[in-house]
């Protein structure tokens, strides 16, 4: 990713830089573009955040672009999180941000940590950042799941359950949108366990009526 950052996209990691916010008009248009998958995710990342709440951790909705399109989290939390860039409209894929949880997951397609200085750019090295990709029901990538803090003081080794909770929450929020876009179709719900059948952790496959 650090390669990527100098070799294609020309980032300097200690140039002054300000986080690109899209103007409210154009945060709407990216909004919209998932309203039905929002509206789903939402119940998700509020249940998320209850399991979290307290610990100084934000719960991020990115689009496939890499623009912020929910944020949850204690509203004692928002002046630091914007002044961080990590707010609503921001940008945050890897061409401008750099090596980041968001915009890395992106590219990846992959769930993964990024640590304090293991983000490209000098002014995110107190950011932790915990995300996971979300895939539509055709396999192609709609949005990013983040479990962020701006003010980490924990090694990276603290954040693995972060980001099994980014990742779950991603694959319940998957299971969910999958069943909505096939609700006229039947499904086929399978698990090597039958009691965790109609519980998210179960594979689906849907077939013609």
């Amino acid at each position: 990713s650090w390669l990527r950052c100098v070799e294609h996209y020309g980032l300097d990691p200690v140039h002054s830089h300000q986080t690109q916010v899209l103007e409210p008009i154009y945060l709407r248009e990216h909004q919209e573009r998932l309203d039905d998958f929002l509206e789903i995710a939402r119940v998700e990342t509020n249940s998320l955040y209850q399991r979290i709440a307290g610990s100084g951790f934000a719960v991020i909705l990115t689009d496939g672009d890499g623009v912020i399109v929910n944020w949850t989290a204690d509203a004692s939390l928002s002046k630091s999180f914007e002044q961080s860039g990590l707010w609503l409209g921001a940008v945050w894929d890897e061409e401008n941000e750099g090596t980041n949880g968001i915009g890395t997951a992106l590219i990846e397609r992959q769930a993964l940590t990024v640590h304090c200085d293991e983000h490209f750019r000098s002014r995110h090295a107190k950011l932790t950042c915990s995300a996971a990709p979300i895939f539509d029901p055709q396999g192609q990538l709609l949005a990013v799941l983040d479990i962020s803090s701006v003010s980490s003081q924990d090694s990276k080794q603290s954040q693995l359950h972060t980001l099994a909770l980014a990742a779950l929450s991603a694959r319940m929020i998957e299971h969910c949108c999958f069943l909505k876009v096939f609700r006229e179709r039947w499904v086929l719900r399978f698990h090597h366990r039958t009691e965790f059948m109609g519980q998210g952790s179960e594979d689906v496959y849907k077939r013609q009526a």
